[in-house]
């Protein structure tokens, strides 16, 4: 598995950044950036249509239920962006990543959605408010691997014990928390990307085809 991550801290003119790269990407993730209502979400929708196009360079299309695909089907991929960051995991399986800020505060009814396992695991936790934000990415990287979404019911699975613990990969970048979902894939390479070495990327690839970073 290989996730890449950008910060949208670095850029410097975002309305032009966004106003130059938007053309460049798929009509669906034009469309999606747009819903968003305020510039610092367009940007990170922008961002993860970036690191998309620049993770395999191959066609994206939808599936029924909205999600996006390589063309090439031996490729999976899944998205993610929270706060100032935004990743991508890509492998040959099916998989699920994300990431939250470690601010991320909680209060203790959400603990009543989640396994009683897991709120045992956050209550005893010298730090709780990471704890938190351990579980909830675990959560999340799970149902996004299903495909399910948060429809998924929350207390119904249980990310610290096997056999779903096996299978999860919870990492600290920046001041974030990333957690990635993968049954198969047990190779993992992880780096970050920076706002301008990414558009660069895009750039070319729009001037002529270009293999993935």
């Amino acid at each position: 598995m290989k996730i890449t991550y950008v910060l949208t801290d670095d850029i410097d003119r975002p309305e032009d950044e966004l106003n130059e790269i938007l053309p460049l990407l798929p009509p669906y993730r034009r469309e999606k950036v747009m819903r968003c209502r305020f510039l610092r979400d367009r940007l990170l929708s922008l961002c993860a249509g970036m690191l998309a196009l620049g993770s395999h360079g191959g066609e994206i299309a939808l599936q029924d239920g909205g999600k996006p695909y390589f063309i090439d089907q031996g490729i999976r991929f899944s998205l993610t962006h929270s706060d100032r960051c935004a990743a991508i995991a890509v492998s040959r399986y099916e998989l699920g990543l994300d990431v939250e800020p470690l601010t991320r505060g909680y209060h203790d009814s959400m603990l009543r959605s989640f396994h009683h396992n897991e709120a045992a695991y956050i209550d005893r936790a010298v730090d709780r408010d990471r704890a938190f934000v351990e579980i909830w990415t675990r959560k999340e990287a799970y149902v996004k691997y299903l495909g399910t979404g948060l429809s998924e019911g929350l207390s119904s699975f249980d990310t610290t014990s096997a056999p779903l613990s096996a299978s999860l990969f919870t990492f600290e970048r920046d001041g974030y928390l990333f957690s990635a979902f993968c049954p198969q894939d047990r190779e993992w390479e992880i780096r970050k990307i920076s706002f301008r070495e990414l558009k660069e990327w895009i750039l070319r690839r729009n001037a002529a085809p270009d293999p993935a970073f």
